[in-house]
């Protein structure tokens, strides 16, 4: 298959600017953005190579600093792959910079078959890095269509707050 831009290949990435623009908004605007595309569509390089180093270089809020998380994949041990600093979020006031964390892939929290309990502890967890006291901090996920599908229609166990931010908070890829 196709591999993914990274971080390094930021400056060979382009074509895609009206998408990352219009992303870039939508984080300024609300805490949670869920992206979603088809296999090969680049949601993982527009991530990667785009609004990753957009973040690190002050896109969202060029006064309020965002410290961007290591980018996360939930894999088959989702509470594992979340950063720490994700776990332990402290509320805005007590944070020295508000946080952005990136999970792509999220459909691995079942395609993976991470055991139930492990997911919904994951999507609380998302949940709370982005709940109350933590108003400044943005949570990006990026995922298959299908799954947001998925989610949307009930195939899969998620909680109330993760299934309202699939429904509500999406970006579907052109």
């Amino acid at each position: 298959g196709l591999t993914a831009f990274g971080h390094d290949d930021t400056d060979n990435f382009f074509g895609r600017e009206t998408v990352l623009t219009q992303l870039l908004d939508r984080l300024s605007a609300q805490q949670v953005v869920v992206v979603s595309g088809r296999p090969g569509s680049g949601s993982s390089s527009l991530v990667s190579s785009g609004i990753i180093p957009k973040v690190s270089a002050g896109a969202l809020d060029p006064v309020a600093r965002f410290h961007v998380l290591p980018l996360t994949w939930p894999g088959t041990r989702p509470l594992e792959a979340l950063p720490q600093q994700a776990i332990d979020a402290a509320p805005a006031e007590d944070a020295e910079e508000a946080l952005f964390l990136v999970v792509d892939n999220l459909e691995e929290l079942f395609s993976f078959q991470a055991p139930e309990a492990e997911r919904l502890e994951f999507m609380q967890l998302l949940e709370n890095f982005v709940g109350a006291g933590n108003a400044v901090n943005r949570l990006l996920l990026v995922c298959r269509t299908t799954f947001r599908e998925g989610v949307i229609d009930g195939t899969y166990a998620v909680t109330d707050w993760f299934r309202d931010q699939v429904t509500h908070c999406s970006y579907r890829l052109p």
